[in-house]
């Protein structure tokens, strides 16, 4: 499951599509499970035990931009199903 805060531009969208297989669920705050995927769009959370990808640098997340998105969520959706030992993040 992938978690978003904010509004995503179009071309993020694009490429959580283009990756597949993973709920998306929009989130009012970062209140979410640990171990759990979050891209936040202004970069105003900070889930602990979690990944956080922003578009805007912030202290402990991971900043995203168009020409690495795709590599760097689909390592962070490899990890997180190694950790759990799936196929998907919905599995677990």
């Amino acid at each position: 499951m992938l978690y978003v805060i904010g509004e995503l531009p179009q071309w993020l969208i694009d490429i959580v599509k283009e990756l597949g297989g993973e709920e998306v669920i929009r989130v009012e705050n970062c209140y979410v499970p640990p171990r759990s995927i979050v891209i936040s769009a202004d970069g105003s959370c900070l889930a602990k035990g979690s990944i956080v990808l922003t578009l805007v640098p912030q202290g402990g997340s991971i900043t995203i931009r168009r020409a690495t998105a795709k590599s760097v969520l689909k390592t962070a959706l490899e990890l997180l199903r190694k950790v759990h030992n799936t196929n998907s993040m919905t599995e677990h």
